[in-house]
């Protein structure tokens, strides 16, 4: 549950489930990796390297399956160990046949090494295997973004939100390419939707 709330960039309720997840079996080293990820989302470095080398710990070396070779190569990612994470990645990939998981943690080494086009194209491959991942396709949106490529990234974007209509950080995004391309009216209406849809969040209590 936790990992398919993230996956929708539902993010504050993938935190409340990963919780749950790890309060109710603490030896799940995946579900540590996938909070890990959600403490970088919101911008809290200590307990992200706190869950990051518990995964770490969990997850013994020796024969992995796809599910602890991306939790071990996320949280590699996630301790700024790049080479670490881009080998137990390309194994994960190899072990899975090239699931949508193992290629979107690909992509995301892929970015840390500061290879923005070929994260792109790695993404292209996790999205092919499911097209209507809405985390997935803002993050080929981020890189089209990145890469100057704006109609496309709005693009990207806009399918996200037809699968999600509440994902705030989407809107940001589409905000900021609508803005770069001089739309400024349409870039403010994207902004305040992200605006409200966070203020109501918090309102509602969603908040960490």
């Amino acid at each position: 549950q936790a990992r398919a709330l993230y996956l929708r960039g539902e993010f504050k309720e993938s935190l409340r489930a990963a919780n749950d997840a790890v309060a109710a079996d603490d030896r799940l080293g995946p579900a540590y990796e996938l909070r890990a990820r959600l403490w970088h989302v919101f911008g809290d470095p200590a307990r992200q390297k706190q869950d990051a080398e518990r995964t770490l710990s969990l997850i013994a070396e020796g024969s992995l399956g796809a599910e602890e070779l991306i939790a071990v190569g996320g949280a590699h990612l996630l301790l700024s160990q790049i080479a670490k994470a881009q080998t137990a990645l390309d194994a994960a990939v190899q072990v899975s046949k090239r699931s949508g998981e193992a290629l979107a943690a690909r992509a995301r080494a892929w970015r840390a090494a500061r290879d923005r086009a070929r994260a792109k194209d790695v993404i292209d491959e996790a999205l092919r295997t499911d097209p209507k991942v809405p985390l997935w396709l803002y993050t080929r949106a981020r890189d089209h973004y990145e890469l100057g490529e704006d109609a496309k990234a709005v693009s990207d974007l806009a399918a996200a939100l037809r699968v999600n209509k509440s994902f705030p950080i989407a809107y940001g995004l589409i905000g900021a390419a609508l803005a770069r391309q001089g739309d400024y009216a349409r870039a403010l209406k994207a902004y305040d939707r992200a605006a409200t849809l966070v203020i109501y969040r918090f309102q509602l209590g969603a908040d960490t």
